[in-house]
């Protein structure tokens, strides 16, 4: 058997790291902060830029610059949108935080 060729190996190559783009742009999804229905929860919106700049691209691990931070009612829910680009491959991310102030005792 012959060895396949290597534009073959690159394309299969290609197809694989799309499939793991593919799946780690799903798992972000829901990961607290993925989505309106899983706000990361924090104690005040300073903290907002903060968290959401640490949190690395899924997609490269690169570091996520925060483009906008606003407040937004989504499904009846007060939550505090950051919107963010990827520094490395550019992708833009949307990250959803609820204030939950500590409890005090």
């Amino acid at each position: 058997m012959s060895k396949p060729r290597a534009r073959t190996r690159r394309r299969v190559l290609e197809r694989q790291l799309e499939k793991l783009s593919a799946d780690r742009e799903k798992l972000f999804l829901l990961e607290p902060g993925g989505s309106p229905a899983r706000p990361i929860r924090v104690a005040a919106s300073p903290i907002v830029d903060l968290r959401a700049a640490s949190i690395p691209c899924p997609l490269c691990q690169g570091a996520l610059r925060l483009d906008e931070h606003a407040a937004d009612v989504v499904d009846g829910r007060s939550v505090r949108i950051a919107r963010l680009t990827c520094r490395g491959c550019g992708t833009p991310r949307t990250i959803y935080f609820e204030l939950a102030p500590a409890l005090t005792n």
